[in-house]
C-alpha cells in the first residue's frame, strides 16, 4: 500500500501530539490561576487595609471584640486578655472612666451593687449620645455579650437641682441634688427581674408579640404593665436610698407636700 509523502499515521505521531495538548493546556490555566492568585491577595490586602484605616473595635466582653467594617458587616473576635499583666495606656484609660463615674457617685458603692445585680457595664451618656432619647435621665439595657447581664447608662448632663426638685415631687420624698444619680441608678437596677421586677418580663413578652399591630385593649395592658414595671422599680431605688442615707448616718428628710405625676425615669 502506498502513502502520501509526509504523511505519518504511526505510533511515532502521539508523543508530540500529546506535548502540543499539555502546552495549549499550560497556557490557558497558567494565566487562569495568576489571575484567582492576584484576586485573592487584593481582596487580603483590602480586607487588611479597611481594618488598618476604617475598622472599628468595639469591646463586647471580658475577652471578646467586635470589628465593624464598612460594606463588610461586622466579626466577633476573641483575645487573649493577659491576667498576668496590665496594659499602662489601658490602665489610664480605665482610671479616667472611674474617676468620671466616681463624679456621680462612690465608686465602689455602684460596683457593690453592680456585682450583686449582673450589672456589667457602666456607660456615661448625654443629649448628643447616639440612641438617647429626650428627657431621659438614666437607661438601661441587656447586656448581649456572653457573660449576659445588663447595662446602666448615665445621663452626665443632668441640671441636678432641677432634676432634685422634680423627682421629689414626684415620688414624695425629698432628693438632695446628689442624691439623684444614685436615685437612677437603683431605679434602673430595680427594672431587672433579679430586683424581683416581674413585670418587665411580662411587658417584654407581651411587647414582642404583640409586634406593631396592637389592639386599643392591647395598648392599654401594655401601659398598665409599664406603669408597673416603673412603680416597682421607684419604689426599690427609695428603700435602697434610705438603706444608703442609714449607712451614711444622715436623717431621713420629710417627705415632699404634694406627689404629682412627671414623666417617666
Amino acid at each position: 500500500m502506498r502513502s502520501s509523502p509526509g504523511l505519518d499515521l504511526g505510533p511515532e505521531a502521539a508523543p508530540s501530539s500529546t506535548l502540543s495538548r499539555r502546552s495549549s493546556l499550560s497556557t490557558e490555566f497558567y494565566p487562569f490561576l495568576l489571575a484567582a492568585l492576584g484576586g485573592m491577595a487584593a481582596a487580603v490586602a483590602g480586607t487588611l487595609a479597611l481594618i488598618r484605616f476604617r475598622g472599628l473595635v468595639r469591646r463586647e466582653g471580658k475577652d471578646s471584640a467586635i470589628i465593624s467594617l464598612p460594606w463588610r458587616g461586622k466579626l466577633e473576635v476573641r483575645f487573649d486578655p493577659q491576667p498576668d499583666g496590665l496594659h499602662i495606656p489601658e490602665a489610664l484609660e480605665v482610671l479616667e472612666k472611674i474617676r468620671r463615674l466616681s463624679a456621680l457617685a462612690d465608686f465602689d458603692w455602684l460596683l457593690n451593687y453592680a456585682q450583686k445585680y449582673r450589672i456589667n457595664f457602666l456607660g456615661l451618656r448625654g443629649k448628643s449620645s447616639e440612641h438617647w432619647h429626650p428627657g431621659f435621665l438614666a437607661c438601661s439595657t441587656l447586656d448581649w455579650t456572653p457573660q449576659g447581664g445588663y447595662r446602666i447608662y448615665f445621663n452626665g448632663e443632668l441640671d441636678l437641682e432641677e432634676t432634685a426638685a422634680r423627682l421629689s415631687q414626684e415620688l414624695g420624698l425629698e432628693l438632695k441634688p446628689e442624691e439623684v444619680q444614685p436615685f437612677l441608678f437603683l431605679h434602673e437596677i430595680g427594672h431587672t427581674p433579679k430586683a424581683g421586677n416581674v413585670c418587665l418580663i411580662s411587658a417584654a413578652i407581651s411587647s414582642a408579640l404583640s409586634g406593631g399591630r396592637r389592639t386599643h385593649r392591647r395598648r392599654r395592658e401594655l401601659q398598665k404593665l409599664k406603669g408597673q414595671v416603673e412603680k416597682h422599680a421607684d419604689a426599690f431605688a427609695v428603700q435602697e436610698l434610705l438603706k444608703w442615707r442609714a449607712c451614711r448616718r444622715e436623717p431621713t428628710l420629710a417627705p415632699a407636700a404634694e406627689k404629682i405625676p412627671w414623666g417617666q425615669v
